[in-house]
């Protein structure tokens, strides 16, 4: 277990120039606060420190069809993640990034799905 969390690599592309960027709420005293719409646009089109931003979060979601409702955990996130990560698609294409920083970090996009494997087969 150690070497599986500690010591292995993380599965994504360049792991060693990843970060997680969080938000400080000091009205609310949160530490770890998820970071808002507006300022992931403004870090976008601002920064000169990373190559590249992403956001993302996660939900559960119910999938229906022919039997009982499952549930299963779903990561919404902007087009950039998925390049970030170095992900590559084993059919179909990944989303594309919109036009701008705000296709980066505003939302609208909510009709496109991205599936893994176990969920698809």
């Amino acid at each position: 277990m150690v070497r599986g969390v500690l010591l292995e690599p993380l599965p994504y592309l360049q792991p060693d120039r990843l970060v997680y960027v969080w938000e400080h709420d000091l009205s609310r005293g949160n530490d770890c606060n998820v970071v808002a719409p507006a300022n992931c646009i403004a870090w976008t089109e601002q920064t000169t420190t990373f190559a590249s931003l992403a956001a993302f979060g996660a939900v559960s979601a119910s999938i229906t069809g022919d039997s009982e409702p499952e549930r299963v955990g779903q990561i919404y996130s902007t087009a950039q993640l998925l390049l970030m990560l170095g992900v590559q698609p084993l059919l179909g294409r990944l989303f594309r990034g919109g036009r701008g920083p705000r296709g980066r970090c505003a939302g609208g996009a909510a009709e496109r799905v991205v599936l893994a494997p176990p969920l698809w087969r």
